[in-house]
């Protein structure tokens, strides 16, 4: 499923497309179901992954999670509780992923964004753009226990390592949650270095 615009009415347009490919995920007896993409979830209201779980349990026994519940799940696992945020959407969409994490016992100590409207134009991004933005926000909340990069359209993968060393505390990235959920659910244990102090987790 793609979203041009990150706006909740385009979101929730989205939703209506999901069950339909769960029950195809489900149909090809795929090991794991990710929904990807944190807003589509946490713009729809408070505990919504809970809701939106519950009912995919009801069409299918195979293990789901959403993007933002790994993303929970991951600081769970890092031992952290309060975040800075760095993201490249509108704060309008931020501020309601800061009232989920909030609602969810987590701190938000701090918040940049770049207030960009279409998931085209974040693609567009130079590499170094999430690695600054992510300084911003460390800069902004020195306190923090780990910075928290949403949004898969943005590079920063190749950036997590740099960021980890240069702030001094975990780095948590969009598809480096949904891998880590991926691989830790089906008891895959393997080492994945240069990506973060999460997926090193995968090798314990």
């Amino acid at each position: 499923m793609y979203v041009d615009r990150v706006t909740k009415e385009e979101l929730d347009k989205q939703r209506e497309e999901l069950f339909r490919v769960v029950k195809g995920l489900a149909a090809a007896e795929v090991d794991y179901i990710i929904v990807g993409g944190a807003p589509l979830v946490f713009v729809a209201g408070l505990g919504e992954d809970k809701r939106l779980l519950a009912e995919i349990k009801k069409m299918t026994s195979i293990p789901a999670t959403t993007d933002i519940t790994c993303t929970m799940d991951a600081f769970d696992r890092l031992g952290v509780k309060r975040i800075a945020i760095a993201t490249p959407l509108r704060d309008e969409i931020n501020q309601r992923l800061k009232a989920y994490l909030e609602h969810e016992g987590y701190q938000v100590l701090a918040m940049k964004n770049l207030e960009i409207l279409r998931n085209v134009d974040i693609t567009r991004l130079p590499l170094e753009a999430s690695y600054k933005l992510a300084r911003e926000a460390y800069l902004a909340a020195p306190e923090a226990e780990a910075i928290y990069l949403p949004c898969g359209a943005w590079s920063v993968l190749e950036n997590i390592e740099a960021m980890e060393c240069d702030f001094g505390i975990p780095v948590i990235a969009n598809f480096a949650t949904k891998y880590w959920a991926a691989m830790d659910t089906l008891k895959i244990k393997h080492s994945v270095n240069g990506y973060g102090k999460l997926l090193e987790t995968l090798a314990d």
